[in-house]
């Protein structure tokens, strides 16, 4: 009879301990946007003070509708509609270092297909010109040289594929250079102080200056994500048979790496039975911060973790059965900025580890 209720006594205590840690990461959150309507593409500035984001009105992907965009600040204060863009399927902003000027990709469809057209103008909304048009994708990446270049994609229909180059051109439009050899070509993450742009090409990643040159490859099956703005490594993810995994059972899981700029010092952070998403460096530069599916594939029960630069220190930072997507630090704080359902809209939240 001792012993039942020991092992009684053992659960109660269990129990409480795991329904303190959910009530005290609840107590951490912050509901930034109350919205009726799901928030999609995301944006930081530079600074981590402010906050840019779209809406899309028309609930259909196929139809031309009107986009928002809205900013708020980090502490949830002056939350403000910048503009309205109308007839598109939904618009991907980018904010120039300086935080002046905006630029977007519109999308649209048309009698004879796909629409995107680049457009540029000042950060409260206005002077917006159009900047380029194309028949295909045409995704902003970053204002770069020092914001007077806009650095942007541009897919070609070949015979064997949709391809994806990379091209930088100036603001005055008298420059227009393709940068990227490669054709399928992404840019994940830049970096200005170092002329440094991290390139996906969905079997490979590598790096290169703004001018196209000074490749280093990384490696291949790999997804590249961020450069760290202190440690001088990049932020990967890769394809990885799990520790409890045998090859003979073939479970695959997406885990997380780093690996210096020059190429060398490739380290393996995450090795688990879930798909492992890194998001971005702590500001202090020896942290990582990643999603993961907690029950292996199911993206519906993603959750937030973080890990240090030497696979130590692995904490699970939320605790729900909600689908939620992270952007990255406020503030350049500890104050972790991501968009979850839980009052059934995809809505930003932000999560204080302080």
């Amino acid at each position: 009879m001792k012993k039942l209720y020991y092992i009684l006594l053992l659960v109660a205590f269990y129990s409480c301990k795991d329904l303190s840690d959910e009530v005290k990461l609840a107590q951490n959150i912050q509901q930034l946007t109350h919205h009726s309507e799901d928030i999609s593409t995301v944006k930081i500035s530079e600074d981590g003070n402010t906050i840019y984001y779209t809406i899309h009105k028309n609930k259909s992907s196929t139809d031309n509708g009107d986009s928002d965009l809205y900013s708020i600040n980090s502490d949830g204060s002056n939350n403000k509609k910048i503009l309205t863009y109308p007839a598109n399927t939904g618009i991907e902003p980018i904010i120039s270092k300086n935080g002046k000027l905006l630029a977007f990709t519109s999308y649209k469809n048309t009698s004879t297909g796909g629409q995107a057209e680049l457009v540029v103008g000042n950060i409260d909304g206005t002077n917006l010109r159009t900047f380029f048009i194309h028949n295909g994708s045409l995704p902003v990446y970053a204002f770069v040289d020092n914001d007077n270049s806009i650095l942007y994609g541009k897919s070609m229909r070949l015979s064997n594929c949709e391809c994806n180059t990379i091209w930088k051109r100036n603001l005055e439009g008298s420059e227009n250079i393709k940068i990227s050899n490669d054709n399928n070509a992404v840019v994940a993450d830049v970096s200005d102080e170092n002329n440094l742009i991290l390139v996906d090409t969905y079997l490979s990643a590598y790096s290169m200056n703004y001018l196209g040159r000074d490749t280093i490859q990384l490696g291949t099956g790999f997804t590249p994500r961020r450069i760290s703005p202190l440690n001088s490594s990049f932020l990967l993810s890769k394809d990885m048979l799990a520790a409890s995994s045998t090859p003979s059972t073939r479970n695959y899981f997406k885990q997380v790496f780093v690996v210096d700029t020059n190429g060398a010092n490739l380290r393996q952070l995450t090795n688990s039975d879930m798909n492992n998403y890194p998001v971005d460096y702590f500001p202090d530069g020896q942290q990582v911060l990643f999603l993961a599916d907690k029950n292996g594939r199911n993206e519906n029960e993603r959750e937030l973790y973080s890990i240090k630069l030497d696979g130590s220190g692995l904490k699970r930072l939320t605790a729900n059965d909600y689908y939620e997507e992270a952007y990255g630090f406020l503030e350049k704080s500890k104050k972790v900025l991501f968009t979850s359902r839980k009052d059934g809209y995809n809505n930003l939240y932000v999560l204080n580890l302080n």
